[in-house]
Formats: structure tokens, sequence, C-alpha cells
């Protein structure tokens, strides 16, 4: 029971945002099912689950990587800040000639140096950001092809059946071309998206080795 909620939150998910999805196949032109097919359908039942799964982490991912990206930005205008006031010290002990000049001016390089690193953090995780949410995105593209592909071998079945009485269904027989076609479509998604994601892993790559070499050495 609870692996069939499962399932079906994760086909009220995908129905709710994808009006171009074939019908659902009526259960009635599933119960003489071979004992091969049934299996085959489990399988990819189970499937599914594991892909619903496998987006819920990469969602959760994204929701620690957002939160860290905020944390990054509010450190480089935390040190932004620091900056300007270093600054007009600087220019005040210039102007009094006050002894902690130099201490100053020693404090603002090394506020500089830390202003640099915390961009190529921020950087870094912009693009971790960007990273995860191509990663999401081929996640739900698994999802859907795991759905299309469920759905397809339930027309077939279905469409098995009604070839079996095929006067009374003549006229209204499912088209599992239809079927197929979605099921194609869902497959070139994903390729699409796994192109994109490489896209974005290659500048996560490199801004994470920009960050490597600024000398940052705080946690990521």
């Amino acid at each position: 029971m609870k692996n069939k909620l499962s399932l079906l939150i994760a086909f009220s998910i995908l129905f709710s945002g994808c009006i171009t999805m074939p019908d659902p196949v009526d259960e009635v032109f599933l119960k003489e099912k071979t004992q091969e097919e049934r299996v085959k359908l489990e399988k990819i039942e189970a499937d599914v689950i594991l892909k619903k799964k496998d987006q819920d982490k990469v969602e959760k991912d994204m929701e620690i990587v957002a939160q860290k990206t905020e944390l990054s930005r509010k450190e480089l205008a935390e040190a932004e800040a620091a900056k300007a006031v270093l600054l007009e010290r600087e220019k005040l002990y210039t102007s009094t000639g006050d002894s902690k000049l130099q201490e100053i001016k020693s404090q603002r390089e090394l506020n500089n140096i830390k202003i640099a690193q915390l961009k190529a953090k921020l950087d870094y995780y912009t693009a971790k950001s960007n990273e995860t949410n191509a990663l999401l995105e081929i996640k739900k593209s698994e999802l859907a092809v795991k759905v299309a592909e469920l759905k397809y071998e339930q027309a077939l079945i279905a469409k098995a059946y009604q070839m079996r009485r095929k006067k009374e269904y003549e006229k209204k027989m499912i088209e599992d071309e239809e079927y197929k076609k979605y099921f194609d479509n869902q497959k070139i998604k994903l390729e699409d998206n796994q192109k994109a994601y490489e896209k974005a892993l290659k500048e996560l790559n490199e801004k994470k080795e920009i960050l490597n070499k600024s000398g940052y050495e705080g946690e990521i």
C-alpha cells in the first residue's frame, strides 16, 4: 500500500505538470496480463518510486545550496562594508599622522584578499546552484521516462486485450503508438537535460578551480 501511494504521488506530480501525456490506461484492460507482464510492470513501478526518491533528495540538496549561497552573499557584503570603514580610517590616520596607520593599511590589504576570496566563493556557489538545478532536471526527466515507459507497457497489454475482442473495441482501440511517441519524447528530453548538466558541471569545476587558486581555506 505504501509503495502504491508513493507511485500515485509520483504520477500526480507528473500529470499536473505535463498536459501532453496520453490518458491513463483503464485497469479493466490490464486484468488479463500474463505473469511475465505483471512482473515487468511491477519492476517499472518500483523504478518509478526510486526515481521519485532521487528527485526528492536533489530538491533537498538544492535548499542547502541556496542557504549556502545566501550566506556567501552576506559574508561578501560584510567584507565589502568593512573595506569602506578601513578606507575611511586610513584616510583619517593619514591626515592625523596616527601611529596605527600601518596597521590599518595591513588590515585593508588582508580584507581586500578576503573580498577576492569571498567573490570566488560566491561565484562557486552560484555555479553550484546551477549545477544542482540541472541535476534536478535530469532526475525529473528520469522519473518522466519511467512513468512513460510504464504507460507504454500498459498500453501494449491493453491493446492485446482489445485485439482479443476486436469486434467489441474495433472503433475505440487504444493507440499504443501515441504512448510510444510520448515515451520516445521523454527520452529525448532526458538526453537534452544531460547535455545541459554537463555544461553546468564544467562551469562548476572551473569556478571551483578559481576558488582553490584564490587561497580560500574556509568551509565550502
